[in-house]
């Protein structure tokens, strides 16, 4: 006797969805490589297999270890730099409406063994199924593209940014059940949020203070602990970041910068430009004007980064 099965179904709930594949990179930066900055509608994400980065936007500045890998938000102004060592570096880019991602953008994420096969299948597949495609070699003569491709780097990327956001969530649960400083994360941000408002404006302690209902001595201290600096010098990096931004544009004099982001004198803010870029803002700007990044891994078709999974 033969019975009609009805199941009961479940109807999936995307919170996480990509729409658009724009680039898969992987690159090898030289030790004294430097990338001036870019913005674009894209999410992004960098990933560093080997060596150490600094990854800098409008309103952060991160050292990004073997490891670890950065979101950069659409339209979020950003730079990179190798730090001193050569790097393995792999980029991928990728248009998404979801707004869960904007939880894991802009921090230092450790990537666990799942997220890395997710990077190296997503720059591998990326590699063939883009190639041509912004700047990225053409095929070669026995390289073809698989079934499918496209669709699979797109699921393979929501897997990887689910994956991202449930080791974050997981991550924070923890922080909140084992430690008493749990709300210091929200504090930072809240007061880096001020800082940015103010960027242009004087700001004291006493204010952020006032602002916040916190003791100055407990905004220092949680500052600190989470970022490795002080309030006042990440101010400073801030305003010295938004310079850089205002240089590049070419619209204003560096003494109309200066007192636009409200430096005491002109000779403060080169001496704090140049501490933290090394170089003076004039330097800057004559670099802005005139350099020119000869990418060599945009020019010659190198060897996939990440090809253990080939390897296996």
């Amino acid at each position: 006797m033969n019975e009609n099965i009805t199941f009961e179904t479940v109807t999936p709930h995307i919170r996480v969805n990509v729409d658009r594949i724009c680039a898969t990179y992987a690159y090898v930066y030289s030790p004294t490589y430097v990338f001036l900055g870019e913005k674009h509608e894209a999410w992004e994400i960098v990933y560093v297999s080997k060596g150490e980065v600094i990854v800098e936007t409008e309103n952060n500045r991160s050292i990004l270890k073997s490891g670890q890998l950065y979101i950069h938000k659409p339209y979020d102004f950003h730079n990179i730099k190798a730090n001193n060592t050569t790097c393995n570096v792999g980029i991928i880019a990728f248009c998404s409406k979801s707004r869960s991602l904007y939880a894991i953008a802009d921090q230092n994420i450790d990537v666990n063994v799942y997220m890395k096969n997710a990077i190296t299948q997503i720059i591998n597949e990326g590699m063939l199924c883009l190639a041509g495609k912004n700047n990225i070699p053409p095929l070669l003569k026995n390289e073809m593209r698989e079934f499918a491709s496209s669709q699979m780097i797109k699921n393979l990327i929501e897997l990887l940014l689910i994956e991202i956001i449930r080791s974050t969530r997981r991550h924070e649960q923890h922080q909140t059940a084992t430690s008493p400083m749990h709300n210091d994360k929200n504090l930072v941000q809240n007061i880096k949020y001020l800082l940015a408002k103010n960027i242009n404006k004087p700001i004291t302690l006493k204010e952020i203070s006032a602002e916040l209902n916190y003791s100055v001595s407990h905004l220092c201290a949680s500052f600190k602990k989470q970022t490795g600096i002080s309030i006042m010098n990440y101010f400073i990096q801030l305003r010295v970041e938004r310079a850089k931004q205002l240089i590049t544009d070419g619209q204003k004099t560096i003494k109309e910068i200066s007192e636009e982001l409200n430096f005491d004198t002109l000779q403060y803010f080169s001496y704090h430009f140049k501490k933290h870029t090394g170089y003076s803002p004039s330097q800057y700007a004559s670099i802005v004007e005139t350099y020119e990044i000869i990418d060599t891994a945009r020019q010659n078709k190198v060897a996939l980064l990440f090809t253990e999974s080939k390897k296996k």
